[in-house]
């Protein structure tokens, strides 16, 4: 059985999930271990010791859901890849030892380098891309550069543990610095060179970068110390073949089957964001888009936000810990089910309330650093599903903005998935189409994320690459074996997201004053 297994594993914000999927991309098996991220000296980061033991749980897990259901070990596999969160900065020698903490997405500490290099470049750098967290430390002359042989990324640090090679998929590349189809952009490669000559460096772009590989192409294979690195038990074996290891926003774009021309998906959980695959060029500067590529190497209007559902995680689970002094012990996904049953049912225009959701500092609405805040009038009663719509606006409130932009360059979409988990909720589901006023779409399977998605490339690669990525996930995965749930935008809906916005842009401005002390 294991030669018709495809297994993608994600290392998610606050989840590490393993995926075994078959043939026609329908989930086997699954394991999952929990993980947070740490505010360490003001970075965001996990420690290497998080990374290695939060994997092997998730395998682990994987493996004993795996012959829980099918009776037989799970020792091998046809094919398969990793994924983790895009951007952020991974350092590491010759021997891949990494040389400083790693740092995630969620900093924002990078906001003079990042518009330095967005002058040079003529193109949107932002804050949390690989290149601006390498130019920061080239400022700094931090002493780890005196042993740099790589910058790369948590999923292409974890890839190179499991097979000995720096490469990631273009996708993933494009977050780290400009890609010109499947090269990084020579004449801004130039341009960086020159600029790190002149702090004394000799790094060239195109060495210090990891190589890079399209959707379709293998990226080596499971080495033997690939295979005790994620499996101590010694039962996995070596050799299985990797796909090339992709971000999270590429994993997201396959999951929601969203990566032709004139597509788009919308993904929400520690952080939103959502991916527009371009029809045309996008024109001009527009500091909160970012253009990336889908894994075949199309061009993708990306509004990405560092804030998604966390501070509505953090005020769940205080109605948890409530119930709890009662007595009252409560299952996390009935708990979300009842509460986001509560929020649908509640006043479309929240009370008046207006809530941001800032655990960190978000770069589209021009705050460095994270403090969550909520307003409401005095004269209204408060209510606990008022409060909750209101947070889950909040998730979508810096995404509308980017998108409010985007239509004013004429970028549309045909149509419009979701992934995540956040969206196996129908309530999720309409704030979201409300929210940004199109009808959104969600597969069943989508729930799983990223690492089905990744899964799904690492099939793509052992099984059907003479095709498209995009007729391939078309045709032989979602077509075949999926049907989509879906929303629509309500006029009750998006009235009342709309006076929520208003009054979201009314008082960012105090917002701001707050957050900046």
């Amino acid at each position: 059985m294991n030669s018709d297994v495809f297994i993608g594993i994600e290392l998610g914000s606050t989840r590490i999930k393993s995926v075994a999927v078959d043939v026609g991309g329908v989930v086997l098996a699954k394991g999952v271990s929990e993980w947070e991220n740490r505010l360490t000296d003001g970075e965001w980061t996990y420690t290497e010791s998080d990374i290695t033991d939060g994997i092997r749980r998730s395998f682990a897990a994987l493996k004993q859901d795996f012959e829980n259901k099918y009776g037989e070990k799970l020792v091998s596999a046809a094919a398969m890849g990793v994924s983790a969160m895009m951007h952020g900065y991974l350092a590491v020698d010759e021997n891949g030892k990494m040389l400083s903490r790693f740092l995630t997405w969620r900093n924002t500490l990078t906001r003079e380098e990042a518009d330095e290099l967005t002058k040079l470049f003529c193109v949107n750098i932002p804050e949390r891309w690989s290149v601006v967290h390498f130019y920061r430390m080239i400022r700094k002359r931090a002493e780890h550069l005196k042993y740099l042989y790589k910058v790369t990324t948590l999923a292409g640090w974890v890839h190179y543990r499991l097979t000995g090679r720096h490469i990631v998929g273009v996708c993933e590349a494009s977050g780290i610095f400009p890609v010109d189809g499947f090269k990084y952009d020579h004449e801004k490669a130039c341009i960086f060179d020159r600029l790190m000559e002149t702090y004394g460096y000799d790094f060239k772009t195109a060495d210090v970068f990891p190589g890079i590989s399209e959707a379709g192409a293998f990226a080596g294979v499971l080495t033997e110390e690939g295979a005790v690195f994620l499996d101590p038990t010694g039962e996995f074996t070596k050799g299985v073949p990797l796909a090339a290891p992709e971000g999270d926003a590429a994993t997201g774009m396959v999951a929601a089957n969203a990566v032709k021309a004139g597509t788009a998906n919308v993904s929400a959980g520690t952080s939103v964001f959502s991916m527009t695959v371009l029809q045309s060029p996008l024109t001009g500067i527009h500091r909160e888009i970012d253009v990336v590529s889908t894994p075949e190497g199309l061009p993708v209007a990306m509004v990405h936000c560092n804030n998604g559902t966390g501070d509505l995680d953090d005020f769940v689970g205080v109605i948890g810990q409530s119930l709890n002094l009662f007595g009252v012990k409560t299952d996390t996904d009935e708990l979300y089910t009842r509460l986001l049953a509560l929020a649908a049912e509640s006043d479309a225009d929240v009370g008046g309330i207006v809530d941001y959701g800032l655990l960190s500092g978000e770069s589209i609405l021009g705050t460095a650093k994270g403090k969550p805040l909520s307003f409401r009038p005095a004269e209204t009663e408060l209510k606990l599903g008022n409060v909750l719509r209101a947070k889950l606006y909040s998730v979508f409130a810096s995404l509308r903005i980017g998108h409010d932009l985007l239509k004013t360059l004429n970028v549309g979409c045909n149509i419009m998935t979701a992934h995540g988990g956040y969206f196996k909720s129908a309530t999720g589901l309409q704030i979201a189409s409300d929210a940004l006023k199109t009808p959104v779409y969600a597969y069943p399977e989508a729930g799983e994320g990223g690492a089905w998605g990744m899964a799904l490339l690492a099939l793509y690669a052992a099984r059907y690459s003479s095709y498209s990525l995009g007729d391939f996930l078309s045709e032989k995965i979602f077509s075949a074996n999926f049907t989509p749930s879906a929303a629509f935008p309500t006029k009750e809906g998006s009235s009342g997201f709309d006076g929520f916005m208003a009054r979201y842009k009314e008082f960012l401005p105090y917002v701001k004053s707050i957050v900046t002390k």
